[in-house]
Formats: structure tokens, sequence, C-alpha cells
């Protein structure tokens, strides 16, 4: 298995938001709809320290989400965007970036069952989305067919080039 190590050549990155789930702070992420339930401070025993976990189960019948607590500022015009994370899951699920005024799907995620790290470029989701205060959001549908759907998420980073 590959276990690459990544060091951010430019000095001038913004790490816009940056989320461990090691450390909480109140409104980080949220709620944001339908049925199921996340724990912020979950301990996974395989990430690096405490993570994120959103869970279903077979009575929850509708798309379960949880979004950044807070906009992130986000500049435009030609500025490079890219999300990090770092997941493990029994189920699909989404990313997306949310505005005051509009949703834009970004990547689907599918099933893991080892720590998983993509680099998500969203230069041009960022560019043509309406507004600058933008929204992380994570969102699992319901699947009846697996009894306890699990979603892990760790160090979640907003990055951009200046």
């Amino acid at each position: 298995m590959l276990q690459p190590h990544v060091e951010y050549l430019d000095t001038n990155i913004v790490f816009a938001k940056i989320q461990d789930f090691d450390v909480h702070y109140a409104g980080d992420f949220v709620y944001s709809s339908g049925s199921g339930g996340f724990d912020l401070n979950y301990n996974s025993g395989g990430s690096t320290g405490n993570c994120c976990a959103m869970f279903m189960g077979p009575a929850d019948t509708t798309t379960f989400a949880i979004e950044s607590g807070s906009a992130i500022y986000v500049p435009k015009n030609g500025v490079g965007y890219f999300v990090e994370i770092t997941y493990k899951c029994n189920c699909p699920f989404y990313f997306d970036i949310k505005t005051p005024t509009n949703t834009r799907s970004i990547v689907g995620f599918n099933t893991r069952n080892e720590w998983n790290k993509p680099y998500i470029n969203i230069t041009y989701a960022i560019d043509v989305t309406p507004g600058t205060d933008v929204k992380l959001v994570f969102k699992m549908p319901s699947d009846a067919s697996i009894p306890k759907q699990e979603v892990l998420i760790d160090d979640i980073k907003l990055i951009y080039l200046p």
C-alpha cells in the first residue's frame, strides 16, 4: 500500500479551514439536515487521534448531512483551491460546497475500509458558484442494505494559493 508523504512547496499557501477533530470548537461542524447522528470527537482507534463520525441506522430514511458551522471567506478570480480530507467509510458519501445562494456537488466517495487521503481541486467550483462565503458539506444517503452506515472523516483542510 502506498503511503505518500506530502509537503506544501509553496510558502504562500493559505489554510482557510483546518479541522482535525482532536480539539473540538463549538460550531466547527454542525447538523445540516436529515436523519442520523454524528460525533465530532469519535475515537476510531485507527486514525490520527479523534475524527468526525456520521452514523445512520435502518430506521433513518433520508440523506444525513453535516456542514462547517461558519462560512469561510473565499476570494475569487483564479485562486487555486484544494480540499484535503482523510476518510474511511462502509457506504458512499458526498462532498458539496454551499453558499448562501447555491449548493454545488463536488465529488462522491465509495466504500473504503482503510483510511484514504484524497486532494480535491475545487477551483472551478469556487469560481462559478455565486458568493464568497462557503461552507463545506458532507452528506450520506440512506441505504437500507447496510444495517449501520458509518462515515469517518478526519483532517479536513481547505487550502488556497493567493
